[in-house]
């Protein structure tokens, strides 16, 4: 009996994307493939009547042969998503 191989992700955390950010934690020669995704926090969820709590909200996931070149892509003239275009433009 044949089984379907199976896929794993490790997310590895989550930072501002930033050209600053970049640099500091993605590697710039290309290694392995890798699956992002890029996020929103939404801050209006509300608990109780007076607490509210943050998460995030995935707006764009990708793939890619080099994480460096796709991120810098996002953060540059060169975008051509409209959706990254405008929630990286928000700042959120």
């Amino acid at each position: 009996m044949r089984t379907k191989p199976s896929i794993h992700l490790r997310w590895q955390g989550y930072y501002d994307c930033t050209l600053d950010n970049i640099n500091k934690y993605i590697l710039k020669e290309p290694s392995l493939p890798r699956i992002y995704k890029l996020s929103k926090l939404v801050k209006s969820c509300k608990l109780a009547e007076f607490e509210r709590y943050s998460r995030l909200t995935p707006f764009y996931v990708s793939e890619t042969l080099n994480i460096y070149k796709s991120l810098t892509r996002h953060l540059s003239d060169r975008e051509i998503s409209e959706c990254v275009k405008k929630e990286l433009k928000d700042k959120i």
